[in-house]
């Protein structure tokens, strides 16, 4: 899904162009009119975007999930890990 993965700090390069690996690349598409997008060779306007990802040093949990998760580790038993339902 990802067309290039951000790792780069340097967000311009000494021209003032947008790096590679940076959270302005050009592969993920362009925000200038003049230039096209190197992954799809569109323009400003017919370019829809493309993802790019960072990689993170330990896993993050999403906060608009945690009590979503929460309410389904409710469900289950913690020494069987059997769903908590009524026989009927």
């Amino acid at each position: 899904m990802s067309v290039v993965k951000i790792d780069n700090v340097r967000i311009y390069n000494d021209r003032g162009v947008p790096n590679f690996g940076a959270i302005n690349d050009p592969r993920m598409g362009t925000m200038e009119k003049e230039m096209k997008c190197f992954t799809c060779k569109g323009n400003q306007d017919e370019c829809p975007g493309h993802f790019g990802h960072i990689e993170l040093a330990r896993p993050v949990y999403h906060g608009g999930l945690i009590e979503f998760i929460r309410k389904i580790l409710r469900c289950v038993c913690n020494h069987c890990s059997m769903l908590l339902l009524s026989p009927e």
